[in-house]
């Protein structure tokens, strides 16, 4: 029909990974842009257990996540890395929320996932500039000032600090 063609396009033309567990351990639909992350085709992984798409260490995080959304019937957010199709480790930000039927049981978990390497990167050199001089990668300034106010404690004292300039 019209409307699920309109929805696959919709689905397959979007670059967030989307797919969905019908249990806790296999594979419902999956979009094009998940499938082309792992580097398979949509009909690889449809229908398939997670051993069957993943390594066992990656198919245990998402099986240990599902085993969890089962039993709590509550959505999850967290941080994963997975292994690009090109051998690339990129880390994930994945969303899972659980889909109740009308004995409020989870029928299925809907997934979807955002690569959020490049941010984090840049958020870890924003954290590394912000205590170290950017010419020579030395501790700066700000970086003493906080080691001050942290050791600044009556348990601490008495406390000596040298400072050279070269």
């Amino acid at each position: 029909s019209k409307l699920s063609l309109d929805r696959e396009r919709l689905l397959d033309n979007i670059p967030t990974q989307i797919w969905y567990f019908t249990n806790e351990n296999t594979y419902g639909a999956v979009n094009q842009a998940y499938a082309n992350f792992l580097g398979m085709k949509i009909q690889d992984i449809m229908f398939q257990t997670l051993e069957e798409v993943h390594s066992r260490n990656v198919a245990n995080i998402f099986l240990e996540k599902n085993k969890i959304i089962f039993q709590e019937k509550e959505k999850l957010e967290y941080e994963v890395s997975l292994e690009r199709a090109d051998g690339h480790v990129r880390l994930l930000y994945v969303f899972q929320t659980p889909i109740l039927n009308k004995k409020k049981e989870v029928d299925y978990i809907v997934c979807s996932a955002e690569d959020i390497t490049e941010e984090k990167r840049q958020e870890e050199q924003v954290a590394f500039l912000t205590i170290h001089d950017q010419l020579t990668g030395l501790k700066n300034r700000r970086f003493f000032d906080d080691l001050m106010q942290k050791t600044n404690v009556e348990d601490v004292f008495p406390i000596s600090f040298m400072m050279l300039d070269l």
